[in-house]
């Protein structure tokens, strides 16, 4: 398609029958869940080869413009919470959170609240209650009103049982004024406050690594070197390809990251017959390279 016929048939109005209208919703709706769903930008809808696309499957279809899809978004957005609202209404039961902060890319925290129930077939049901982006301090009294805020929104607060969080010093402090605003208003004082089982599990393996910190940290300082290093990795290629070996790429451990130094150390293992062969051609990395008594603790590690 020539881009004179192109600009032609985007611009060109059409008059649509009761049919095509409604086919036209049909493609904008699914649309606008592609959007959400994959988390792309709205000025796709305006971008040169995205409106090409369209045109050759369905000449008719008017793509919509950005505002356009910012807006149907929005208005879909608060259509589905009024749904979600009206669905819990019909669920009699008690209710529980798991509740969490995040800070996306752009450095906006945000409290993910997700609600936990059993409905009336009795079966485990959960669903993402609420995302909201905290602009203050994190301390338990903004977080627990936040929490609050979106209890009493989808008129829940009497029947909360329990929350489930981390162990940090915010959410103990959180759980306390949650229960002073759920016990003012709904007269709801009968919350429990459960500690994540899995952080507790990750603090204490943490605390395990203390006792070998040494043997760890040499390690990470190795697989650090790798990682980063383009030229390494390329003699890691070479020296695989001679031994018919898959060299798989070196892993850091970040420390908010649960499992990573497991999974560091892990690769480091699967790695050690191409990393042993490397350091005898590069003997300036084995000061930083494990030991064999080194090695022996790893494992039980790994």
């Amino acid at each position: 398609m020539n881009q004179q016929r192109f600009d032609k048939m985007q611009y060109t109005p059409y008059a649509l029958t009761g049919i095509e209208s409604v086919k036209q919703e049909m493609i904008e709706e699914a649309l606008l869940r592609s959007i959400v769903v994959d988390q792309l930008p709205f000025l796709l809808v305006e971008s040169g080869t995205f409106k090409e696309l369209f045109a050759r499957l369905d000449p008719r279809f008017r793509l919509p413009c950005r505002q356009t899809v910012s807006k149907r978004i929005g208005e879909t957005f608060i259509r589905k919470r009024e749904e979600v609202k009206g669905i819990l209404r019909n669920e009699p039961g008690k209710v529980s959170i798991t509740t969490d902060i995040w800070t996306a890319c752009n450095q906006v925290a945000f409290l993910g609240i997700t609600m936990h129930w059993i409905d009336q077939s009795w079966k485990m049901r959960l669903l993402l209650l609420d995302i909201v982006p905290l602009h203050d301090a994190h301390t338990g009294n903004h977080i627990a009103e936040a929490i609050h805020d979106v209890f009493r929104d989808f008129d829940l607060g009497r029947r909360l049982l329990a929350v489930t969080t981390d162990n940090g010093s915010n959410m103990v402090s959180m759980y306390k004024r949650l229960c002073e605003l759920c016990s003012q208003e709904f007269k709801n004082s009968e919350i429990v406050h459960l500690r994540c089982a899995a952080h507790v599990l990750n603090l204490a393996a943490k605390a395990g690594l203390e006792h070998v910190s040494a043997e760890v940290k040499k390690a990470r300082a190795f697989s650090s070197k790798l990682h980063y290093s383009v030229l390494l990795l390329g003699e890691m290629e070479k020296i695989a390809s001679g031994i018919e070996m898959k060299c798989k790429m070196p892993q850091v451990d970040v420390a908010t990251r649960w499992n990573s130094s497991f999974l560091m150390l892990k690769r480091l293992e699967e790695i050690r017959m191409i990393t042993d062969m490397l350091v005898v051609k590069k003997p300036n990395l084995a000061a930083n390279y494990p030991s064999n008594d080194e090695w022996e603790v790893l494992k039980v590690c790994a």
